[in-house]
């Protein structure tokens, strides 16, 4: 009888572990979804808010998606600033020079406080959140 239990009690864990990772998969994207939609309301706004926290330096290459182009030209050297459809919600500095990169897009910094934030975000969906 015990073992059952115990088998009983295992599967049951792993249900809801197997629950909790799809929930955090989707509370990512949904995350993610949020933030470029903010981007596309206020990205000439959110672009200068990112330059604004750069470090003052003589950077190489600015890469920016085709759409921030006019945005970057605003803060950095034309010459220096590179089109990518990859960057997508900010843009990434480089300073070859140094060996420095700075990855200045909003889902980067979803992921530096990303595991501090995934546990607040379930318990609020589990109801467990203290008010």
């Amino acid at each position: 009888r015990e073992v059952i239990l115990r088998e009983g009690a295992t599967h049951v864990r792993h249900k809801q572990l197997d629950a909790d990772r799809a929930l955090a998969e989707q509370l990512r994207r949904i995350a993610l979804e949020v933030l470029a939609e903010l981007w596309q309301q206020d990205r000439t706004r959110i672009f200068a808010g990112l330059v604004d926290e750069l470090p003052q330096r003589a950077w190489t290459e600015i890469r920016v998606h085709p759409l921030d182009r006019e945005a970057a030209v605003e803060y950095f050297p034309e010459d220096r600033v590179q089109e990518d459809e990859k960057v997508s919600d900010g843009f990434v500095a480089l300073d070859r020079e140094h060996g420095l990169t700075v990855d200045a897009r909003l889902e980067v910094r979803l992921d530096a406080v990303w595991d501090q934030l995934l546990p607040k975000l379930m318990e609020v969906c589990r109801g467990t959140a203290l008010e």
